[in-house]
C-alpha cells in the first residue's frame, strides 16, 4: 500500500470501537443495528481538506459533503454481523450514481451473504460544477482486529461489482470495513474552453492481444489500457471493474468472456473497445507455482478431521525472499477463509465448520506479493454423510401466522441450519390436519425468515399449516399450527393484531430481540424469556402492541404487564406511544410441563405491532430457538452431572481413597450425633 494511502485511512477511516457485550437481534437484519455499531454506516469524507467528521468511537457522521477539483474523496462502508451465527459469502459494494461529469454524486452502500442482503445506506458529494469523478483504489479491513492495527488490504471488484469479504462470524471480534478512494477531476467548463480533443483510446489489449486471446482457467491474465483526453472510463469482464482513466491490473479468469473498455469524453463523445478472452478447463501454464522471478510458491494438500460438518484446510508458501500474506480460499477463487498469515515460509491451514454432509468442496491455498494473488492447485473434498435421522424441525421450524383477514393470511417459519445452503422451501396447509395444499416452492438459506402469502381462504375457518425445506440434509418439516380467519364470530384463536406489513432491514424502525437464558431445556425447567425493544427510528410510533407467543407444553407462570391468554399461549402488551430513542424490556417467566417428541427445535417468537406516520400497521418479528433436552440430560439430571462432574475418580486406588473419606465422615457424623443426644436428654426432661 502506498504511503499516501495509509496517512488517508490512518487519518480518517479507523473505525475504533471498545464496545465488547450482547448481542442485539435487530430484526431479521444480517448487517449492523446493534448498540455499539457506527451509525451511519457509512460515510463519506474530503481528505483534501480534511473534513472527515467522527463521533468520539471513530465512527463517520457526515453523509454530504462538498469539494472541488483535484480533492481526494473518501467514502467508507461499516460492516457487523448482526445475527447470532455466521454469514456466508458476504459481499459489499460501494455503488456511484453516475459516470458523470455532473455537480453531484451519490454512493450506495449495500451489504450481500447468503442469509440475506442490506443496503447500509447513501452518502452524498456536491461540486463547484459540473466535473469528473474518477475511481482510485478500493481497500478492505475484514476483521476488528485488522481494523485496530490499521492492516488493509488492496481489493478489486468481482464480475458483480462487489468485494468478496468470506465469512463473517457473529461476535464484537469480526466488524470491518471498506473504503474506496475517488479523485475529483479538473473543472470540465474550462477544459473544454481550452482542448476541444475528442476522447480515445490509445491502447486496450489482454495479456497483449488487442482482438482475442486463448489461457487455461486459473492462468495470470494481464488487461492493459490507456486513453487520452477522456472524462471518465469503465473497463469490464471477468474478474475486472475498473474505472481508471489509464492502468493494468492483473486478473486470473475461470470463465470465458468479453473484455470491454467504455471511455466517454468531455464533449459528449463515447468510444468503445472488446477483446474476446477464451478460458478452458485445464490450466497446463499456471504461474501460481513457478519458482523463477523470485514469485511465491505455492501448494495445497489433502483435507484432514474430514467430518460430516467440518474439516481442516491445509497448504504451504515459500515466498522465496521476502515476507508475503497468505491464507486459505474456500472455496477455490472465492473468499479467504480463516487466518491472515504474514511469513516468508510457512505452512498454513484454516478450519471450516457447519458445511453440509455429504458435499464436495473445493479450497486452495494462495498467497500476495507486490499486488499479485498466486494460487497452489485447487483441492476437493467429500464431507462424510449425515447417518443420523433427522428429526422433525431439525432445519425449519413453523413460527406464526400474521397479516390474517376473512380470506387470506401470511404463514412464517425460520431456517435454523446455518449450513442448509439453497434449500427449498414451501408451506403445506389445509382445514384438517391432513393439510392437503401447499405453497409454491422457493430458495432459501440457513440461519433465515421464510414466509408465504395464503389466499382464498374461507372465512371463520381453522387452518392447518407448517413448514417445509428440502435440501442436502433431506427433507425438514415443522410442526402443525393453526390459525384462524376473521369473520362474525371469529374464535380466540385468532390474533387480529397481526395486520399490515413485517418491515425488516435498515428500514424498519425497531430493534426486537427475545432471549432466555438456556440453549437446553426439559421437562420440570423453568425458563424466562426477555423481550427488548427500542424505537431507532426518528418519529413517534403510535399504539404499538407487544405480543408474545410461548410454545405449546409451557405453562406462564409470571410475567412483568400484559394479558396472557391460555388458549394463544399469547402475552399482549398495549404500550404507549414510542418516541425516538424510548427503549423497554417485558419479562415472562414459565414452566416446562411437556415437550414434543422428536422435535429438534422449539420457537419462540416477539412481535411488535405500530402505526407508522401515514396512518398504516407494521411490525416486526423476531425469534429464540431451544432444543429439548434428551432423555438423560434432561431435570436434575444435567445439574447433578455439571455440579459433580470432575469429583468422581477414575481409578482403582482412587475408589478406595473416596471410600475411607466416606467412613470417616460417617464416623465423625455418628460422634457428633451422639454428643447432640446426651445435651439434648436432659434439656428435655426439665422441660
Amino acid at each position: 500500500m502506498k504511503n499516501n494511502m495509509k496517512k488517508i485511512i490512518v487519518a480518517g477511516l479507523s473505525f475504533v470501537f471498545l464496545f465488547i457485550g450482547t448481542q442485539s437481534v435487530f430484526a431479521a437484519s444480517p448487517f449492523n443495528g446493534q448498540s455499539g455499531d457506527c451509525t451511519p454506516g457509512i460515510g463519506i469524507g474530503n481528505y483534501s481538506n480534511n473534513n472527515i467528521p467522527r463521533d468520539n468511537n471513530g465512527c463517520w457522521t457526515s453523509t454530504s459533503i462538498s469539494a472541488d477539483a483535484g480533492d481526494t474523496i473518501n467514502v467508507a462502508m461499516y460492516y457487523h454481523n448482526n445475527t447470532n451465527s455466521t454469514l456466508s459469502n458476504v459481499r459489499g459494494s460501494i455503488v456511484k450514481s453516475s459516470s458523470g461529469p455532473a455537480s453531484y454524486y451519490t454512493f450506495t452502500g449495500r451489504m450481500f451473504s447468503d442469509q440475506g442482503d442490506q443496503t447500509i445506506g447513501t452518502v452524498s458529494l456536491n461540486l463547484s460544477s459540473s466535473q469528473t469523478l474518477t475511481y482510485s483504489s478500493t481497500h478492505i479491513m475484514r476483521t476488528a482486529s485488522d481494523v485496530l492495527a490499521d492492516r488493509d488490504t488492496s481489493v478489486v471488484y468481482n464480475d458483480d461489482g462487489q468485494v468478496q469479504i468470506g465469512s463473517v462470524p457473529s461476535g464484537w471480534s469480526d466488524y470491518g470495513e471498506i473504503l474506496v478512494v475517488f479523485k475529483v477531476g479538473s473543472d470540465n467548463s474550462n477544459y473544454n474552453n481550452n482542448n476541444n480533443s475528442s476522447c480515445s483510446i490509445s491502447s486496450f489489449t489482454v495479456n497483449g492481444y488487442s482482438s482475442s486471446s486463448s489461457v487455461s482457467s486459473g492462468d495470470q491474465v494481464r488487461v492493459y489500457w490507456s486513453t487520452n483526453n477522456c472524462s471518465s472510463v469503465n473497463v469490464s469482464g471477468p474478474g475486472i471493474s475498473n474505472s481508471s482513466t489509464s492502468g493494468s491490473q492483473y486478473i486470473y479468469p475461470q470463465n470465458s468472456g468479453n473484455y470491454t473498455i467504455n471511455a466517454y469524453g468531455y464533449n459528449g463523445t463515447s468510444i468503445v473497445r472488446s477483446i474476446y478472452l477464451s478460458v478452458d478447463g485445464n490450466n497446463n501454464n499456471n504461474y501460481y507455482n513457478n519458482n523463477y522471478n523470485n514469485t511465491p510458491s505455492v501448494s495445497t494438500y489433502s483435507p484432514t478431521n474430514v467430518t460430516s460438518s467440518s474439516a481442516v484446510l491445509p497448504g504451504y508458501v515459500n515466498s522465496n525472499g521476502s515476507t508475503v500474506n497468505s491464507w486459505i480460499e474456500f472455496p477455490c477463487y472465492g473468499a479467504r477463509y480463516g487466518n491472515l498469515y504474514n511469513q516468508s515460509s510457512s505452512s498454513i491451514s484454516a478450519s471450516v465448520s457447519s458445511i453440509a454432509p455429504g458435499t464436495t468442496y473445493t479450497f486452495c491455498a494462495a498467497a500476495e506479493k507486490n499486488g499479485q494473488i498466486y494460487r497452489g492447485n485447487s483441492v476437493s473434498f467429500t464431507t462424510l454423510g449425515n447417518s443420523n435421522i433427522i428429526l422433525a424441525n431439525s432445519n425449519v421450524v413453523t413460527t406464526i401466522a400474521t397479516n390474517i383477514t376473512r380470506n387470506s393470511a401470511t404463514v412464517n417459519g425460520y431456517i435454523t441450519n446455518s449450513s442448509y445452503y439453497n434449500t427449498n422451501t414451501y408451506f403445506e396447509y389445509g382445514t384438517t390436519a391432513d393439510l392437503g395444499s401447499r405453497t409454491v416452492s422457493k430458495s432459501a438459506n440457513g440461519n433465515s425468515a421464510i414466509a408465504d402469502s395464503l389466499s382464498g381462504l374461507n372465512s371463520d375457518t381453522i387452518y392447518f399449516f407448517r413448514a417445509v425445506s428440502e435440501g442436502t440434509n433431506g427433507t425438514s418439516k415443522g410442526t402443525v399450527e393453526i390459525f384462524r380467519t376473521l369473520g362474525d364470530n371469529a374464535g380466540v384463536i385468532t390474533r387480529t393484531i397481526y395486520q399490515g406489513t413485517t418491515v425488516i432491514g435498515s428500514e424498519s424502525p425497531i430493534m426486537l430481540k427475545i432471549e432466555n437464558r438456556y440453549p437446553l431445556i426439559g421437562e420440570g425447567d423453568v425458563v424466562d424469556y426477555t423481550v427488548t425493544y427500542k424505537n431507532i427510528g426518528k418519529l413517534t410510533l403510535v399504539k404499538p402492541v407487544l405480543q408474545v407467543i410461548i410454545p405449546k407444553g409451557i405453562t406462564v407462570t409470571n410475567y412483568t404487564s400484559g394479558t396472557f391468554s391460555t388458549d394463544s399461549q399469547t402475552l399482549t402488551v398495549p404500550l404507549e406511544d414510542l418516541v425516538a430513542g424510548q427503549e423497554g424490556t417485558v419479562n415472562v417467566e414459565g414452566k416446562v410441563d411437556s415437550m414434543p417428541k422428536d422435535t429438534a427445535q422449539i420457537v419462540s417468537t416477539a412481535v411488535l405491532v405500530y402505526t407508522n406516520k401515514d396512518g398504516a400497521q407494521e411490525n416486526a418479528i423476531a425469534y429464540v430457538l431451544n432444543s429439548p433436552k434428551t432423555l438423560n440430560t434432561s431435570n436434575n439430571g444435567l445439574g447433578a452431572l455439571a455440579l459433580f462432574g470432575g469429583i468422581f475418580p477414575t481409578t482403582l486406588v482412587g475408589w478406595l481413597i473416596l471410600i475411607i473419606v466416606i467412613l470417616l465422615i460417617v464416623i465423625i457424623a455418628r460422634t457428633f450425633s451422639r454428643r447432640q443426644t446426651v445435651h439434648v436428654q436432659p434439656h428435655t426432661d426439665i422441660h
